[in-house]
């Protein structure tokens, strides 16, 4: 009964999507209003499982939604999916994007502006997956291009910080976070957050803070 609802319901981006935005599992899948979603997530047993339908909803990748919403999917998945993540983050961000997921952002905001902070998501997505593989370099690489999208957001100066300490480079983390000081977003919670993050830096470089990586499991 449920491969035939599978099949019935394959090669369906829409439907895909509407499993993401909703992510019902159970014992909340009962409360479902969308019947589709409700029949096709019935025997997920937590976000994984639901994760795991949208792809398989979704249909191939052959399109900017269906990549997106690979993504995406791939994006929130668990750690063994880090790989697919990365390739999938990869091929959506170098082809054309998905209008739909940054139309739907804060219209008081620009379309223009709308795309450049969706891009910066999707970067930032793909910045944590490459970090979860220890390539610190291209997960820099990512934070840098966020931060020229937006510039707004204190935790990207953060996520900048945080890898230079990976890299162990403290001096060039306490740089971006003093940088962060000189653009006209340090006030209210920019300020605290970059604050913070500096003692931090601050207190590492004094205890002589050197990161060791975990050994990676085989």
């Amino acid at each position: 009964m449920f491969g035939f609802l599978l099949k019935k319901y394959s090669n369906n981006p829409d439907l895909a999507e509407r499993i993401f935005e909703i992510r019902p599992y159970q014992p909340y899948v009962k409360n479902c209003k969308d019947s589709e979603v409700k029949k096709v997530c019935w025997n997920c047993k937590n976000i994984q499982d639901t994760l795991n339908k949208v792809i398989e909803v979704c249909g191939p990748a052959d399109s900017p939604k269906a990549r997106y919403l690979y993504a995406i999917a791939y994006a929130w998945s668990r750690k063994e999916y880090n790989d697919k993540a990365i390739y999938y983050l990869e091929q959506y961000l170098n082809n054309p994007l998905y209008t739909g997921a940054y139309r739907r952002l804060n219209p008081q905001y620009s379309l223009e502006k709308r795309k450049k902070l969706h891009v910066s998501e999707m970067l930032g997505y793909l910045g944590k997956a490459y970090e979860k593989s220890y390539n610190f370099e291209k997960a820099l690489d990512c934070q840098l291009k966020r931060l020229d999208l937006d510039p707004e957001f204190a935790g990207i100066y953060v996520a900048v910080s945080e890898i230079y300490t990976k890299l162990n480079q403290l001096n060039k983390a306490l740089d971006i976070l003093n940088q962060a000081q000189t653009t006209i977003y340090y006030k209210d919670e920019f300020k605290i957050t970059i604050d913070n993050r500096i003692e931090n830096i601050k207190a590492k470089i004094n205890n002589g803070y050197v990161y060791k990586p975990r050994k990676k499991h085989v």
